[in-house]
């Protein structure tokens, strides 16, 4: 079973109707989506200091074939929502950023 997982980054506010079309799409087309949600992100930033995002985890459980295109399509939209300047996603463990 192949493995589609976004990091979404949501301390931006992003637009929460948008978001669950995205949601919606994804239910549609591989039959579900698990979102973890109240995940924290942390990281060292420029100046060295520890910085911390709230994140939702999406994971998307298919048996169907995908192309990775079409998961880097949903992640740039994911990432113009939240207006982000990249995001992360897992397609069967190989990390790409959009």
């Amino acid at each position: 079973m192949a493995k589609y997982e976004w990091y979404v980054v949501t301390t931006k506010h992003p637009n929460r109707l948008a978001l669950m079309a995205i949601q919606k799409e994804l239910c549609k087309k591989y039959g579900g989506l698990t979102i973890l949600k109240n995940c924290e992100g942390l990281w060292v930033n420029h100046v060295g200091n520890l910085d911390t995002d709230k994140v939702e985890i999406w994971r998307v459980l298919t048996d169907k074939i995908v192309l990775p295109s079409e998961a880097i399509r949903v992640g740039e939209i994911l990432k113009t929502i939240c207006s982000q300047e990249s995001q992360l996603l897992t397609i069967n463990d190989k990390p790409y950023f959009v």
